[in-house]
């Protein structure tokens, strides 16, 4: 694990992303599992802007938590076997 340093404001927008996102996917998050969330939304977006795709992309939010869920346990467990710890 990491420690990153944020700002008041910036923990208190991460929080309302956190609590409005568990409302939509009816399920508990992390910071960690919406900071990745974040990233894997702008890391899209990006790639459809340098493809010039004008269509739009439909989310599954459900969906894209539990791929990035699944990710997260994977490496967890790689790293447990690596280390003998989390």
């Amino acid at each position: 694990m990491v420690t990153i340093t944020i700002d008041e404001n910036t923990r208190k927008r991460l929080l309302t992303i956190v609590d409005d996102l568990e409302k939509k996917i009816g399920r508990k998050l992390d910071l960690n599992s919406v900071i990745n969330f974040l990233a894997r939304q702008y890391e899209l977006s990006t790639m459809k802007a340098k493809s010039s795709e004008k269509s739009s992309i439909p989310i599954d939010l459900k969906k894209a938590f539990d791929e990035l869920q699944e990710d997260f346990v994977r490496e967890r467990k790689i790293l447990k076997k690596i280390y003998g710890r989390e």
